[in-house]
């Protein structure tokens, strides 16, 4: 049992569709947020209690927390039974919420990963290679390694450090698509809203944040002239491939 976290945009459901098209007629991704798709999990007639020979992936796990209650049954049937089930690969966002569901739900049954916007080792270099690949196992079935980025293409450090390394930003077809990507995505972040951080977090603070932010680029950042309420974001936001901290 895997679980992957990562920000929004990240690639984490792309990821996802591309391993389970090469499990073929076993593989099934379904997106918990679809009423149709809470349908065919749940349930005894469901996949998650006649997951064997599958691989079963529930994307957006936080809109149908009760599956992992039923992966849950399941990994003790085949602990403690010898039940065979399939395997199982749940995605969640980069939040306190979608973590305290899954350690709360299934402990130690489940192994998180969390999946960070591109980094400077997985650019390709001028002569095709990486310096580093992304890679998940699953089973026998996975055995290679792929890319995240197209291995045709040639990403400099400079543009990474532009664009970051969310994969519409970074290989947008140029800087102006690049930064449009931006923005609609920093506004979607905004009207989320933050409560879950501090209910006295408004989004109008967290905006003022990274315009500030923004605004002291490359220099030094005195952390005690901050809100007390922005403070203990900081961690969070990097986690979330907002931000970068450049430490002694």
């Amino acid at each position: 049992m895997r679980c992957w976290l990562g920000p929004y945009e990240v690639g984490k459901s792309e990821l996802a569709r591309q391993i389970v098209r090469r499990f073929g007629a076993g593989g099934h991704y379904f997106n918990a947020r679809k009423h149709a798709d809470r349908e065919n999990l749940a349930g005894a007639a469901g996949l998650v209690s006649n997951s064997a020979g599958r691989l079963i992936v529930i994307d957006e796990i936080h809109g149908f927390a009760d599956a992992l209650d039923l992966i849950h049954a399941e990994i003790d049937a085949a602990r403690y039974e010898g039940k065979s089930i399939g395997q199982f690969l749940v995605l969640g966002s980069l939040s306190l919420e979608a973590e305290r569901l899954v350690s709360n739900r299934l402990g130690t049954r489940a192994r998180i990963f969390r999946l960070a916007p591109i980094d400077l080792s997985e650019l390709p270099t001028s002569n095709g290679s990486h310096a580093g690949h992304a890679q998940t196992t699953m089973g026998d079935q996975l055995e290679d390694t792929t890319p995240i980025t197209p291995s045709s293409s040639t990403i400099s450090m400079e543009t990474l450090w532009l664009r970051g390394g969310f994969p519409d930003s970074l290989l947008a077809d140029s800087d102006d698509a690049s930064f449009a990507w931006r923005q609609d995505y920093l506004s979607a972040l905004y009207a989320r809203g933050y409560a879950h951080l501090n209910p006295a977090l408004a989004a109008s603070s967290v905006r003022s944040f990274f315009e500030r932010i923004a605004a002291l680029q490359g220099e030094i950042l005195d952390i005690n002239n901050l809100p007390q309420v922005m403070r203990p974001c900081l961690p969070y936001f990097e986690d979330l491939g907002l931000i970068r901290q450049l430490r002694p």
